[in-house]
């Protein structure tokens, strides 16, 4: 368990400490703003310390290497959105994958607070970006109250109905060699 919280928050701040190195960067660019969370396959750059930042790669504006992988524009250069939204962190301490140390009977609470703490921040920078462009362009997803409202609900209603899965358990787990998550047992 201890070691699992280790590697999340290295994880974690490993995030923090790009996101530091890269806010501000180009504070004197005239180009438009883009955020893409999620989508490699958009090859939106902001990898100034790996070792594609040398020329000829990423070399969009003359003069200014961006961090692509490839060297002129990709789709989303060309089309811009009216809204976005951003997802806020699900409760961490409920995936499965961490659960397991409460043998999926509750949350690992200490971890959803990592969870709260990254969405306070997040909503602050939302607040701040939708302040700064003058009308609200960046829209919230709520996944952290959506989650724990879902498990709180099926966790009632599988006192009642115990054929209701436990939602901290994994749906698909290795049970044998050879078994994959794509099989489909007797009851379909």
């Amino acid at each position: 368990m201890a070691l699992l919280l280790l590697f999340i928050i290295l994880a974690i701040s490993a995030e923090v400490e790009g996101a530091k190195k890269s806010n501000g960067l180009y504070d004197n660019d005239n180009s438009v703003k883009l955020f893409v969370f999620g989508d490699s396959y958009v090859d939106t750059g902001n990898f100034l310390h790996s070792t594609t930042y040398k020329p000829p790669s990423g070399m969009t504006f003359p003069g200014y290497p961006d961090g692509r992988f490839g060297n002129g524009r990709v789709m989303t250069d060309y089309f811009g959105a009216e809204k976005i939204v951003v997802s806020l962190l699900q409760p961490i301490g409920c995936l499965p994958t961490i659960s397991v140390a409460s043998l999926y009977i509750d949350c690992i609470h200490l971890l959803n607070l990592v969870s709260r703490g990254h969405n306070k921040m997040l909503l602050g920078n939302v607040e701040d970006l939708n302040k700064e462009i003058g009308k609200p362009i960046f829209r919230t997803l709520d996944l952290y109250n959506s989650f724990l409202s879902a498990i709180q609900t099926i966790k009632k209603n599988r006192k009642e109905n115990s054929t209701i899965m436990n939602p901290l358990e994994p749906c698909c787990a290795l049970e044998s060699v050879g078994y994959d998550c794509g099989k489909v047992d007797e009851k379909g």
